[in-house]
């Protein structure tokens, strides 16, 4: 198995990750500001380790999760919840500002895209994850439980097809949270 490769956004997300292990092989893109030149380097050191995406749940942190995972060939996605996510002072959000028993949860909640497609669009409507007054309450709950972070509809329906879970499995789900 190879070794893995960390993908954060800054200098202080490093930090923060290597207070875990000292030993982990970690890479900022220095949030947007990565080039051509860098995408190369980390389509090259696919090579010798796997790729983990360890980004910030926020639109630049989306923004480098897509175009990596577009161009690299199959990297591993760790999603954050920003509920664990913020600064003391509630201003900033980010892998930097996770305290240390969080983040070491979060390694342990990998998320492996496959090619499996259990679920469609439909399914998700009929649960009431997309077109409804509701759905982004309902969503932000499958999210939750799965750590794919919250996202939008086709996103979601992405990344639960990546972790093979059936209609079934949502709408057991959903049953539990609501009826609590």
């Amino acid at each position: 198995m190879k070794k893995e490769l960390y993908i954060v956004e800054g200098q202080h997300d490093i930090i923060n990750l290597k207070k875990i292990n000292k030993d982990f092989f970690v890479i900022a893109t220095n949030g947007l500001g990565y080039d051509e030149k860098f995408i190369s380097n980390l389509i090259e050191l696919e090579k010798q380790f796997q790729i983990v995406l360890l980004l910030d749940p926020d639109g630049p942190g989306e923004t480098i999760r897509r175009d990596l995972a577009k161009r690299l060939r199959q990297p591993i996605h760790i999603f954050v919840p920003k509920d664990v996510s913020f600064s003391k002072n509630n201003r900033k959000i980010g892998v930097e500002h996770i305290n240390l028993a969080n983040l070491e949860k979060l390694l342990e909640k990998k998320v492996i895209p496959n090619d499996n497609k259990q679920l469609n669009l439909y399914d998700l409507y009929q649960l009431g994850l997309t077109g409804t007054v509701n759905s982004s309450k309902l969503r932000e709950i499958i999210s939750n439980k799965y750590y794919i972070g919250i996202c939008n509809s086709q996103r979601m329906l992405e990344r639960l097809n990546w972790l093979g879970i059936s209609k079934e499995e949502l709408s057991e789900v959903l049953e539990d949270a609501t009826n609590r």
